[in-house]
């Protein structure tokens, strides 16, 4: 998957009841993604990239715009089917770029190594330049739980995002029951909301984002930073 569109990309840190609040209001109104199960959540486990000297954390922590981090994905810790992913970011604009490879090809990228990976999706190509040349390296494993809705009308999409943690044990990335660290204070979530134009009044009042802090949080930095911190 190549969007090329950007989209908006708003935040908020939500207390687990303004979470529950604002999820109640969406869930009649939003169409439930179709990846979540009878409850409608999915758990999301992402390896993050960076270079030797470490370029997307300083660009997050400077504000540097745009910007862009390299991560393998994988949902519900199946390593059946595993995405490279792409996040380009500016300022409150975001897209994304994706493309399937293989339990082979994603265990040579964790080694941080690309040889003989040069195949036909061009986001593996350009990764595997970016590799040889800046020498990326996976830097932080990241998971959480998602819940999400999505309305067509300004391409709008709506998650939520529940204990968010991180481990550093990136070789055990394929692995289950991988051990993990909460970044956030204890009762503390993350509410996003991705449009394309405008988001309709009614979905906006039922969010109900005027009480709620906004923020830049980024899952990947919170991270980096508490390995930094030594947490």
């Amino acid at each position: 998957m190549n969007d090329k569109i950007w989209r908006n990309e708003i935040k908020y840190v939500c207390s687990g009841e303004e979470l529950v609040r604002t999820e109640y209001s969406i869930c009649n109104i939003c169409r439930p993604d179709s990846h979540g199960d009878e409850n409608g959540k999915y758990r999301v486990r992402s390896l993050y990239f960076d270079d030797y000297q470490d370029t997307c954390f300083w660009e997050n922590e400077n504000g540097v715009a745009p910007r862009k981090k390299y991560r393998i994905r994988i949902y519900n810790e199946n390593a059946d089917q595993i995405f490279l992913e792409c996040k380009y970011k500016d300022r409150d604009l975001a897209r994304k770029e994706s493309c399937r490879i293989t339990r082979e090809e994603c265990e040579e990228l964790m080694q941080g190594r690309c040889g003989g990976l040069f195949g036909q999706e061009p986001l593996l190509r350009c990764f595997c330049a970016e590799m040889a040349l800046r020498a990326f390296v996976p830097k932080v494993m990241v998971q959480y739980e998602r819940t999400a809705y999505t309305y067509p009308v300004g391409n709008v999409r709506i998650t939520f995002d529940r204990n968010i943690a991180m481990s550093g044990r990136n070789r055990d990335f394929l692995e289950p029951g991988v051990p993990l660290r909460p970044v956030m204070q204890a009762g503390f979530h993350i509410l996003e909301v991705k449009y394309t134009g405008i988001v309709p009044d009614f979905i906006y009042n039922a969010l109900q984002v005027s009480d709620i802090r906004q923020t830049n949080f980024s899952k990947y930095y919170i991270s980096r930073k508490m390995q930094y911190m030594g947490r």
